[in-house]
């Protein structure tokens, strides 16, 4: 996962919820393409008829609060979604991000002002993301975090490095 993601963005505010990216009352289904139909629409009932395949997710504080219901990242992950860029997380929801092989990426420097669908350029591995012509420095994601990812996922990673879980 070393290598460079790009894609469209979408901009979302502070405090984004579990329930805001997934609706509590389809927390019981596993289609994927069930969760397409209903991610983020929460924020906005048209939006998952906006959101394309290799988008990415632009939010504030605060990203993922509340309950720590995976499929929330399942549905990101059916829509097709490729990461979030964030000021901030909730630890569980980060937590979960990586576990199941998504890419959220915290930013505290990230500023207001960007745009639906400009373009956005993250290197996770050398701790910088490019968007409306300028550059800005996050935390850089250690191997171990861009194995998980590489792999789809903790379990994923620790099925093909089965030392990893004895330490």
């Amino acid at each position: 996962m070393a290598e460079l993601v790009q894609g469209r963005i979408w901009v979302l505010g502070d405090d984004i919820s579990t329930d805001h990216i997934l609706p509590s009352r389809y927390m019981a289904e596993i289609r994927p393409e069930e969760l397409r139909r209903h991610v983020l629409e929460g924020v906005a009932r048209d939006f998952p008829r906006k959101i394309e395949a290799g988008d990415i997710l632009v939010a504030g504080r605060n990203m993922g609060y509340g309950s720590s219901r995976e499929q929330a990242i399942l549905a990101l992950k059916a829509a097709g979604i490729k990461a979030i860029v964030a000021r901030s997380y909730s630890r569980i929801f980060f937590r979960n991000c990586i576990n199941n092989g998504f890419l959220a990426v915290a930013c505290p420097g990230l500023p207001k002002g960007l745009k639906d669908r400009e373009v956005m350029t993250i290197d996770p591995g050398g701790g910088r993301i490019q968007v409306a012509g300028e550059e800005f420095s996050c935390e850089p994601f250690p191997e171990v975090l861009l194995a998980v990812l590489k792999h789809g996922g903790l379990i994923e990673y620790l099925a093909v490095n089965p030392q990893e879980y004895r330490r």
